[in-house]
């Protein structure tokens, strides 16, 4: 494909934009219906379109393109147009379904909801105490490990429980309730035990050396701020997350490169060195070289071309093979240590899509993200294309219902689900899938045992009363 055509993709995927960002402002100022489409328009569209604006303005196409043809990136962008003019259609069709206000109604019914979340706080905190190793405060000095590490070793079998737990539970819990739930309604030792609590999870986040993860903590607050009512303070949030990346993308690149020497390192002590960084390092930083290292790193689409133009030439599509890992999710792999690895072609990290693009750009020890059409294509071609598209339409739909509607616990499940795919939606069909026995059924096991546990106490008062 030519530069022209090219643009022309760009011009498609930014009319798409502007339509979800129209539907979302409407949104917001009505019944929120559609305001976490904030989501799908910063991790899909926003991330997607600067870095190809800016390589075509700045005429460094070749930086972005990572040696390959102009038409590995267009075949990403055109994978995107598809994927997201399907879901478009398919998520107005869907607007209005009775079986997702179903769902939402069940779920703001929970009896208690604070005292729930409460008691999932504090199953999640003592689970993470109880498996605290020196896997446990990681951050960037390991990166690159998990391709090599045994799969089955604790560092990868605990340590991943464990930061999935803390991540993916325990952080979503502190979050609604500091900033969903009244004030009024959270116990006062609750509320500024958690709000410690937050804190030490932003400057963990930070002393990782991932800006991801700093990131989701604030999207995860103001998602809930959103869905509140409190507009303005979400995109305070917002705004404060996205300036975060910016500014400090040169001072975490610095610190990841010399990750090795502050691996036994304290949380604060590393965070306080990222902010060491930042205030020596960044004003050496020229434009385009800053430019250069924040967008090189926002490569989703070009991923996207490159292992659809790989799967394509060989013919080897992922098809069912990665959906088995993701159905055996609820296996723990200490106990089975050959079980397949979930979202992998073969059964290992190097199978994984992430990893397998960049063995195609020759760094197989490291990894990169890649769009969720590029992944669908890579598993069932252009067919795999629309069923994700209607499949995450429907999956949108049902996390947009539940949690506007579905109360506290609905807006819980929407931040887990988030908080797991980094607060990327939609996915992949074998990734919704992963989170949803992994995570969503476990957290709705224990909403109906807490329930259980509820009636039967008030059914033993009630028989204590009548005697």
């Amino acid at each position: 494909m030519s530069e022209t055509e090219f643009l022309i993709l760009i011009g498609w995927i930014a009319l798409l934009g502007f339509y979800l960002s129209r539907q979302c402002w409407r949104s917001w100022r009505g019944d929120r219906a559609d305001s976490i489409l904030i989501i799908v328009i910063y991790a899909h569209f926003v991330w997607s379109l600067f870095p190809a604006i800016a390589a075509d303005a700045i005429r460094e196409l070749d930086v972005f393109t990572f040696g390959y043809p102009l038409s590995v990136w267009s075949r990403g962008l055109l994978l995107d147009t598809v994927f997201f003019s399907v879901f478009l259609i398919m998520l107005k069709y869907m607007r209005k379904r009775a079986i997702f206000e179903k769902w939402a109604s069940r779920l703001r019914s929970t009896p208690s909801p604070v005292g729930f979340l409460t008691w999932i706080l504090l199953l999640a905190a003592c689970f993470y105490l109880l498996t605290e190793g020196p896997w446990t405060g990681v951050g960037y000095e390991g990166a690159g490990r998990y391709i090599q590490d045994d799969l089955s070793s604790a560092d990868v079998t605990v340590g991943g429980v464990q930061l999935t737990i803390y991540r993916c539970i325990l952080v979503p819990a502190l979050c609604v309730l500091l900033f969903y739930v009244a004030r009024s309604r959270v116990p006062k030792w609750l509320y500024y035990l958690g709000a410690v609590g937050l804190v030490y999870a932003v400057a963990d986040s930070v002393a990782s050396g991932a800006r991801g993860r700093v990131v989701e903590v604030f999207f995860a607050i103001s998602n809930c701020l959103l869905i509140a009512g409190y507009r303005r303070k979400a995109l305070i949030y917002l705004t404060v997350s996205v300036a975060f990346l910016v500014l400090f993308s040169a001072a975490f690149l610095t610190f990841r490169a010399n990750a090795e020497q502050h691996a036994d390192e304290s949380v604060m002590a590393k965070s306080e060195s990222i902010f060491q960084v930042w205030s020596q390092d960044t004003p050496n930083y020229g434009a385009s070289l800053w430019l250069t290292t924040f967008l090189i790193r926002l490569d989703s689409v070009q991923n996207a071309g490159i292992l659809a133009d790989q799967t394509f030439k060989s013919g080897k599509f992922a098809t069912y093979r990665p959906f088995v890992g993701s159905l055996l999710a609820w296996a723990p792999r200490y106990f089975w240590p050959q079980k397949p690895l979930p979202l992998s072609i073969d059964g290992t990290v190097a199978g994984l899509p992430w990893y397998l693009v960049m063995s195609y750009r020759d760094e197989p020890w490291n990894n990169g993200s890649v769009s969720v059409a590029g992944v669908a294509y890579w598993q069932f071609g252009w067919l795999g294309v629309v069923v994700t598209a209607i499949t995450g339409a429907a999956i949108f739909r049902a996390l947009s219902t539940i949690a506007v509607r579905g109360g506290i616990v609905g807006l819980y499940l929407l931040v887990v689900f988030c908080m797991m795919t980094h607060f990327r939606i939609p996915v992949g069909m074998d990734e919704s899938m992963l989170v949803l026995i992994q995570l969503i059924l476990p957290v709705l096991a224990l909403r109906s045992l807490y329930i259980h546990s509820i009636s039967s106490g008030n059914a033993r008062r009630g028989a204590t009363a009548a005697l």
